[in-house]
C-alpha cells in the first residue's frame, strides 16, 4: 500500500497513538534519500551524496540507497541496516511544510502506516486537542529541519550559479559480471573546481561551501558500497 499524508486534524486524529517499532516502512522503497548540508559530513562516511536536477534547472543533494526505483539495499530482513539516517525521516509517520506565516509549519501524518494506532504508544494530541510533550518536541526539532531545508537550497544554488556540477552516468557491474549503466544524476567536477580562481574560492570558503564540496567527493567512493550491497542481497 502506497502512504499519502494527510493534514493532522484535531478531530480525526485526537486519540491516535504512534508506537514507536523502530519502523522501516517509508524506507522500503526509497532507492535515494533528502539530506541537508548540515548532514554531509556525517551522510558522506557512508553513502554516496549525488544531485539529482528538476525541470527548473534547480539540484538537489540525495543520498544513493539503491540502484534501481523502490529498491533500498540498506533494508534487511525488514530492518534498517544502514548507518546514518537523514533527520527529516526520523519524524515518520509526520511531515512537515513552511507556511507563508514565519515560524509556522503545515503538519501532515501518514494515518495509514503501521505505527498509528488508538491504543498503544505515544499520544499525538493532549484530551484538550493540543500537542503533547512528546509531539512537541517533534515539532520544535522539524522548524530545524525545515530551516535546514531553506539553507541547502541557498547553498546549492551558490555552487550551481559557478556552473561546478555536470551530469554523470554511473557504470555498476552486476553480480552476474555484467555492466549496467545508471543515468540522471550529478555531481561536482573535480576539474572545473579545482580551476576555479582564487576570488571564486574565496567566495565558496567565505559562504562555509569548501566542507559541502569536499563531503561530497568523499563519499563518491561509497560508490562501491552500494554495489557490493547489490551482490550481498543477490546471494541471499
Amino acid at each position: 500500500m502506497e502512504l499519502k499524508a494527510v493534514p493532522l486534524n484535531k478531530e480525526s486524529h485526537a486519540k491516535i497513538r504512534i508506537n514507536q517499532n523502530g519502523t522501516v516502512e517509508h524506507l522500503r522503497k526509497m532507492h535515494m534519500a533528502p539530506v541537508n548540508v548540515f548532514e554531509f559530513a556525517e551522510a558522506a562516511v557512508e553513502y554516496p551524496i549525488l544531485f539529482i536536477k528538476d525541470k527548473e534547472e534547480k539540484f538537489t543533494p540525495i543520498l544513493m540507497w539503491g540502484l534501481t526505483p523502490e529498491e533500498n539495499l540498506y533494508i534487511e530482513n525488514d530492518k534498517w541496516k544502514g548507518g546514518f539516517l537523514p533527520s527529516i525521516l526520523r519524524f515518520f509517520p509526520f511531515v512537515a511544510h513552511p507556511t507563508k506565516e514565519e515560524n509556522q509549519l503545515a503538519l501532515g501524518i501518514y494515518e495509514d502506516a503501521e505505527i498509528v494506532n488508538d491504543t498503544d504508544g505515544e499520544r499525538v494530541l493532549d484530551d484538550n486537542g493540543e500537542k503533547s510533550e512528546w509531539f512537541s518536541k517533534i515539532v520544535e526539532s522539524m522548524h530545524h529541519v525545515v530551516a535546514a531545508e531553506k539553507t541547502t537550497i541557498d547553498a546549492i544554488k551558490e555552487i550551481a550559479d559557478i556552473d561546478l556540477f555536470i551530469e554523470q552516468e554511473l557504470k555498476v557491474v552486476t553480480p552476474d559480471n555484467k555492466e549496467s549503466i545508471i543515468g540522471g544524476f550529478h555531481i561536482i567536477d573535480s576539474k572545473k573546481f579545482f580551476a576555479l580562481s582564487g576570488d571564486d574560492l574565496k567566495t565558496l570558503n567565505d559562504k562555509n561551501l569548501l566542507g559541502l564540496i569536499f563531503s561530497h567527493f568523499i563519499s563518491l567512493n561509497n560508490l562501491k558500497k552500494v554495489t557490493s550491497r547489490l551482490k550481498k542481497e543477490e546471494k541471499k
